[in-house]
């Protein structure tokens, strides 16, 4: 097989509830919906609860990415960790959107994790979601020690429970 066709491509994941995926250890935390590398694929309709995050949209592999995934109209709520990461952390996530979805209360074993966590991205879009963190001590959105480039991030809802609306979007807790 041709390396350029050495990854999961033109897929949907759609209309699925994916709970209780949880941590085995203190320092795994696996995703109920995890697209690694992938090309061209819709992420929609889903419900992801209770696993030690709720979705991860990235590219563990240097020099490669995830390119054109839409992850539109997910439920993502009372995760572990993070409700969603959004970006690579060794490749890069290119021409990605993260539209429409409801993230709510995540975070629930850990202080400082987001309801979306940004990581490495390129020409994404990350609008139009409802963003609700649990504590004074957990964000909307946040940016730690990452470089996106081009990253638009526009008409979401962004709440806190108990109102303090202070650093919700932020680059360091």
């Amino acid at each position: 097989v041709s390396a350029s066709l050495n990854q999961s491509r033109e897929g949907i994941v759609a209309r699925n509830i994916v709970h209780d995926h949880r941590r085995f250890s203190n320092t795994d935390a696996p995703a109920g919906i995890y697209c690694d590398g992938c090309k061209d694929v819709v992420i929609a309709h889903n419900y992801s609860f209770r696993n030690g995050n709720g979705l991860s949209l990235g590219c563990e592999n240097a020099g490669k990415s995830a390119e054109n995934v839409i992850v539109r109209n997910n439920f993502i709520f009372d995760n572990d960790n993070n409700g969603v990461f959004f970006g690579a952390n060794t490749g890069d996530i290119v021409n990605c959107s993260f539209l429409g979805n409801t993230c709510l209360k995540n975070g629930s074993l850990e202080i400082f994790t987001m309801e979306i966590f940004l990581q490495k991205s390129t020409n994404s879009t990350i609008a139009n979601n409802i963003l609700y963190a649990r504590s004074i001590s957990h964000y909307a959105i946040g940016q730690f020690d990452y470089i996106t480039s081009n990253l638009l991030i526009d008409f979401n809802l962004v709440f806190r429970e108990g109102g303090n609306l202070s650093g919700l979007i932020t680059g360091s807790p």
